[in-house]
């Protein structure tokens, strides 16, 4: 074989090599050198109905989530949830976990976990069940120690309270949770997790955000399932400690901002404008270890931000991110807006939901370094 040949043979090789890595490459699994891109998945209310034809649809994705040229919904997947209710993703799990929205007297009590592939297309890859996850309004996820948060805010029965699953990918059969919070009476909304402490809003009096300290070092060894109590304090929010609902968070650590969803309680159906997403700077660097009232340092709130009844929230935290995503009830829209957005603005981008379904959870894939690194991972 002459030189040049053998150059040649070694080039095809070296080609052929490289193409089978690039074809193999799951987007879907973090790497240190994955392309930044984000998919926004949206967890949608409306429940199956009996002997329908048209396929029932639990979730939609949008992709890209932060495209400046085409903002809308790639891709549908229908679970098994009796309607949808909260959602989470984190890469590490490569799982998007949905509790069912539980609504005119279903009793969904699984958490289904939700296989992401190389597209961003859902598939069903297990499922966690226990008779205490019957009113889950909230989910998040520590990374670190791979434990799903999941919080029934229904503060008026037996089943309220904050579980922690451990190891949640993979279940398919009846979980018991390594450890159970009683939450006291409190109705709750919403779960952002960082540094072993859950942000959660809290619809009863004190209305505000409650924040739960110590949850993933907390020994419950000793407790009875039931007793087990989690040190917490609630912080009212200026201007909305009566007559306001609050509803969805999310935590951004690399910029410090905790992020909520409100609506007023009066009139019902909400009017378009009235709307507000309370955004705090400097959240967790101001937090002092016990309750105080605590100032907005922006709202976007008014007519032109076409927000009604925003019930869930998610904040890109990559380095760039630039963008905050609003899932609006009543609108049944999707809405984007900039993280610096303040007072009476338009979304940067609104969205109607296919169908005209109900979008009530919202769990956003971004990746770069700042969402790869398990050490700062924040929810």
């Amino acid at each position: 074989m002459s030189k040049k040949s053998t150059i040649y043979t070694l080039f095809l090789f070296v080609f052929a090599l490289v193409g089978l890595c690039a074809c193999v490459r799951d987007d879907a699994e973090p790497t240190g050198v994955a392309r930044q891109f984000t998919r926004l998945y949206v967890s949608f209310e409306d429940a199956p109905v009996p002997n329908s034809t048209t396929p029932y649809v639990s979730m939609g994705v949008i992709y890209p989530a932060d495209s400046t040229d085409l903002f809308t919904f790639r891709l549908s997947f229908g679970s098994a949830a009796q309607g949808g209710g909260p959602i989470v993703f984190n890469p590490y799990s490569r799982n998007v976990y949905q509790a069912s929205a539980n609504l005119n007297g279903a009793a969904d009590t699984v958490v289904y976990s939700l296989g992401v592939g190389t597209t961003g297309a859902l598939s069903a890859s297990g499922v966690i069940p226990n008779r205490l996850f019957s009113y889950v309004k909230g989910l998040s996820f520590d990374a670190i120690n791979n434990r799903l948060i999941i919080v029934n805010g229904n503060g008026t029965n037996t089943t309220s309270g904050i579980y922690v699953v451990s190891s949640p990918v993979g279940r398919t059969s009846y979980t018991r949770p390594l450890k159970k919070f009683f939450t006291n009476g409190k109705l709750l909304w919403g779960a952002a997790y960082y540094n072993d402490q859950l942000f959660v809003s809290q619809l009863n009096a004190p209305i505000g955000i409650t924040v739960f300290d110590q949850i993933i070092s907390t020994d419950v060894s000793g407790s009875a399932d039931s007793s087990a109590v989690l040190n917490s304090y609630t912080l009212p929010i200026a201007g909305a400690e009566t007559g306001m609902n609050l509803r969805g968070v999310s935590y951004d650590h690399g910029r410090d901002i905790l992020v909520v969803a409100a609506y007023p309680t009066t009139p019902t159906p909400s009017v378009v404008g009235n709307g507000r997403i309370y955004i705090f700077e400097n959240f967790h660097g101001s937090l002092t270890g016990s309750a105080r009232t605590i100032t907005p340092t922006r709202t976007i709130t008014g007519a032109a931000t076409q927000l009604a009844q925003p019930v869930e929230v998610a904040i890109d935290t990559r380095e760039n991110g630039s963008y905050l995503y609003v899932a609006d009830r009543q609108a049944r829209s999707i809405f984007r807006f900039n993280m610096s957005d303040n007072g009476n603005v338009a979304p940067n981008r609104a969205l109607e939901t296919p169908g005209g379904r109900i979008p009530v959870g919202l769990a956003l894939d971004t990746r770069d370094r700042t969402t790869l690194d398990n050490s700062l991972i924040s929810q």
